[in-house]
């Protein structure tokens, strides 16, 4: 038996309070105050120690009657060491395995314990963490979403694959997509997405990228100088409130580095390699699994996200569209991003100046005011645009 010598000091004070009291030399009433037990409990410690002559418990040193017989144990160690997938699990992640795959349920820290003793974990030290003053949840789901993305390799082929995530700040459910990087078009595509799945949130908490804030004061000054993603959110009535550091969306980041741990590791197990395999497996299992499992309750029930019509979603891409105007030339063109645009012969047009309209996947519509024109490109003429 090991005992620390504060252990020792207090099992050998209590002895001799105890041996005072069946010497009578002590009362009830002093004994209750000195041990700070009940009458009920020193009266099971004096019969214990007149029969054994000391008070620490019988088990002390023992091994406890309800743990699991030695083949389970090896069960376990043969299945993390027959599987080289499982070679960086941690005993949270090896213990869901081995309840989803083998339906064997085991505690975490007994799981923990079994690792450190057969060498498969080495246990650290826990480091100091720098607190911060967390901002309290919002109150209902559909208030305000925290996007961000991260850049990692995600399918271990020695590649950086980035993956746009958004978590309802109150709710903790979120939505992820594995992308080629956060550009314009990418990010655009991805609310669309949650906007037709989930509906429009009440605001978006995101960093201050150049894709999402003009940075130069002068441009700030100018509502003309925004960047697209910011006039896009106003059309949509979305506020976009900018984070002033990596703590102040912390949600966010958390589950960065949850789905950098946890996300890798079912994607491993399923043989996933590339992006859209990738964001099938996302779609289909791991994010209902993951919000069921760790979605937490709001304060208030109500869903703050508003359905945008069928109609509205059906010219989606126009209605977002960049919208710029250009002078038409002598030669009936105009140049739009080294691009030479051939309008129809004999075209009666209202004013020399046109409105080009380009959606995020680059594709072209010229008006002349409300009416559309027909254009072909001349680098490669095209066919004739139809009017719709």
């Amino acid at each position: 038996m090991n005992f620390t010598d504060k252990e020792l000091e207090m099992l050998k004070t209590k002895e001799r309070i105890i041996e005072k009291l069946i010497n009578k030399e002590i009362s009830m009433e002093d004994c209750k105050n000195l041990i700070q037990r009940s009458e009920r409990t020193i009266y099971r410690l004096k019969d214990r120690y007149k029969k054994t002559q000391h008070l620490y418990h019988g088990l002390k040193g023992k091994p406890s009657n309800h743990q699991w017989e030695n083949t389970k144990y090896w069960t376990i160690i043969n299945i993390f060491m027959n599987n080289t997938k499982l070679h960086d699990f941690s005993p949270t992640e090896l213990k869901d395995y081995l309840e989803e795959e083998f339906c064997i349920i085991i505690g975490r820290e007994t799981l923990r314990q079994l690792m450190i003793r057969n060498g498969i974990r080495v246990s650290k030290a826990k480091k100091r963490k720098i607190k911060h003053q967390k901002r309290n949840r919002k109150w209902s789901y559909g208030e305000m979403v925290q996007f961000d993305w991260s850049y990692h390799d995600w399918f271990e082929n020695g590649e950086s694959n980035c993956l746009l995530v958004a978590i309802d700040d109150a709710r903790g459910s979120i939505y992820t997509k594995f992308t080629k990087n956060e550009c314009l078009q990418d990010v655009l595509e991805f609310w669309k997405e949650y906007i037709e799945k989930f509906g429009k949130p009440q605001s978006i908490y995101l960093d201050q990228h150049a894709t999402y804030k003009v940075h130069s004061p002068q441009d700030q000054r100018d509502e003309k100088n925004r960047t697209r993603f910011q006039k896009w959110m106003e059309k949509l009535w979305i506020e976009v409130i900018y984070a002033h550091s990596p703590e102040a969306k912390w949600r966010v980041e958390r589950v960065n580095k949850t789905l950098q741990n946890r996300l890798v590791k079912k994607m491993r197990l399923k043989g996933i390699k590339n992006k859209e395999d990738g964001n099938k497996y996302l779609q289909e299992e791991y994010l209902q699994r993951h919000n069921n499992k760790y979605w937490s309750l709001t304060k208030d029930s109500s869903n703050n996200h508003e359905q945008i019509s069928k109609e509205t979603m059906k010219n989606y891409d126009w209605y977002f569209a960049a919208i710029e105007t250009r002078v038409i030339k002598r030669d009936g063109t105009i140049q739009y991003k080294n691009r030479e645009l051939q309008l129809q012969k004999n075209l009666i047009l209202k004013s020399k100046k046109i409105i080009v309209k380009e959606t995020i996947y680059w594709e072209i519509k010229l008006f002349d005011g409300c009416t559309p024109l027909e254009f072909q490109e001349r680098s490669s003429y095209l066919s004739w645009n139809s009017k719709s």
